[in-house]
């Protein structure tokens, strides 16, 4: 995914990190919250569905690649649609299904919570498989955007839902060929030469307007919230 850069491996644990470091400093802030204002938001759930995120991080990578190997003879999946879409459209029913039974009004705490991670792994893989046709390595960006906009429902946020909803219309030319953040190619149609352009130059490009929504979106949110206890 990251070939055109010097340390891909380091890319990769950023990513990783910063999804937990994020997570644990959302718990952190909610239970702070608690104990301010003695009113708690149940996390149990959300903490459970990123674990289950997390560990279809760690494990989805290498049994797709093991299918790849045994199934297609080596083949790549993004070459493969015959063999990646049935496991993506297959996990992503089993998912709906597993979710919405776990959801069920009936079910207890126990059931719920081993839904919520089944179905979550479960998607998770649905999520995998998408990410093969994401070949510029920046897969994360939608995986955040998911969290925003569920935080955004569960927190019932307008403002929340309106950056979630700029941040992954932002991030899709990350992903995509057919529209891309490619500053190259507009200098070369006019002529110009682009011997500046690097992995680096092309990783700004692609993170810098998604990263300015986050920013921007932070940043309303704080005024709104000084102005209101003003």
């Amino acid at each position: 995914m990251f070939g055109n850069v010097q340390y891909p491996g380091l890319i990769g644990w950023y990513w990783m990190l910063t999804i937990v470091v994020g997570m644990t400093l959302t718990g952190w802030w909610y239970r702070r919250r608690a104990l301010r204002l003695g009113v708690e938001t149940d996390t149990r759930i959300p903490f459970i569905a990123a674990g289950a995120v997390l560990a279809g991080f760690l494990l989805w990578q290498p049994v797709l690649e093991t299918i790849a190997a045994h199934v297609g003879r080596g083949i790549n999946l993004y070459s493969a649609p015959w063999l990646n879409l049935p496991i993506l459209f297959a996990s992503a029913a089993l998912a709906t299904v597993v979710l919405g039974w776990t959801f069920h009004p009936r079910r207890t705490d126990r059931q719920r919570s081993v839904g919520v991670f089944v179905g979550v792994l479960l998607g998770s893989l649905t999520f995998a498989t998408v990410g093969v046709y994401m070949i510029k390595g920046y897969s994360a960006l939608p995986a955040i955007a998911v969290a925003l906009l569920v935080l955004a429902r569960w927190e019932r946020s307008t403002l929340l839902a309106i950056v979630g909803t700029v941040f992954a219309v932002a991030s899709i030319p990350a992903n995509h060929w057919l529209w891309s953040w490619d500053l190259r190619d507009a200098y070369l149609r006019m002529g110009w030469t682009a011997d500046w352009y690097d992995g680096q130059t092309s990783a700004v490009q692609h993170l810098l307007l998604p990263g300015l929504v986050l920013i921007v979106g932070g940043s309303v949110a704080a005024l709104t919230k000084h102005r209101a206890k003003r």
